[in-house]
């Protein structure tokens, strides 16, 4: 098949770096996810790619306070080092450092599998019935979404979100500045010939 090459380089990684696991699950951080799954490692490779986007982030909302990303960049060093690698340990020295940075502390929660996740990602979903049939798909056809009646406050001056809550910032609490988790909104309309975003 086409990933026959990534696979048999990974089989051959597994080997040679057999003392050293850590490398070859790095490794899978590079990997397309569609490469991943062949290798078998896809698990591997979304946590890999989670933290790096999760580091990313730490970088842009601290960019205005460098010594600050500083302190949680040798947080984390340290705790990379350490014998004993305690994530409560961890946890407990980032959350004063991104207390400021609600939408943070949420993700990071993502990483400790035993936490429940954050409120955000536990929203209501939506149920969608497939056709069975093995008609061809009408080229001019369209899928019509209908979207629910409630008013979305996120954004606004009703907003309930955390980051105007326990904050020092006029802006926050004015609700004249938001936070990531207030202002990310995407719509998607699809279109069996473009799409539109």
């Amino acid at each position: 098949m086409k990933f026959n090459f990534v696979r048999r380089l990974y089989q051959e990684l597994n080997v040679l770096l057999s003392d050293y696991p850590d490398l070859v699950s790095d490794f899978a951080g590079f990997l397309l996810p569609e490469q991943a799954v062949e290798c078998g490692c896809l698990l591997a490779s979304q946590e890999f790619k989670r933290a790096k986007t999760f580091l990313r982030k730490l970088e842009v909302y601290l960019a205005r306070h460098p010594s600050h990303y500083q302190k949680v960049m040798k947080i984390f060093s340290r705790w990379s080092q350490s014998e004993t690698r305690n994530v409560k340990e961890l946890r407990e020295a980032l959350e004063p450092m991104l207390k400021m940075q609600p939408h943070l502390l949420e993700e990071l929660s993502l990483f400790f599998g035993d936490e429940r996740p954050p409120d955000s990602y536990m929203t209501d979903y939506e149920e969608i019935t497939l056709d069975d049939s093995d008609e061809e798909a009408d080229p001019d056809g369209y899928e019509v979404i209908e979207l629910p009646d409630e008013q979305d406050i996120n954004g606004t001056k009703l907003c309930q979100c955390n980051c105007h809550k326990n904050t020092l910032d006029q802006n926050y609490l004015k609700r004249n500045r938001h936070c990531y988790s207030c202002c990310l909104k995407v719509r998607l309309t699809y279109k069996t010939l473009d799409v539109t975003i």
